[in-house]
């Protein structure tokens, strides 16, 4: 089946938003890993400036690349009905 032209651009534009969300999401995740390395490098003092604990620090040093908090861009579904 072939897409009209405007289907085929409004294709387009929904897939470069999803690439630059997944994109993003990726970067997140990195940030993540290198700030977590980070904190499981600190010492006490270092630690006791920022305010967090040994503990605090071994918990979020701990914690999955993905548990970012970050999401991908989703925007509801709003079904459109014709009147």
């Amino acid at each position: 089946m072939l897409l009209s032209i405007k289907q085929s651009a409004g294709f387009r534009v929904g897939f470069v938003r999803r690439v630059r969300s997944v994109v993003a999401l990726v970067v997140a995740m990195r940030q993540a890993i290198e700030g977590r390395r980070e904190i499981a490098r600190m010492d006490d003092r270092m630690l006791s400036d920022i305010g967090i604990s040994r503990g605090e620090a071994q918990v979020e040093a701990s914690r999955r690349p993905w548990d970012t908090g970050a999401t991908l861009n989703r925007r509801k579904y709003t079904p459109k009905f014709r009147t």
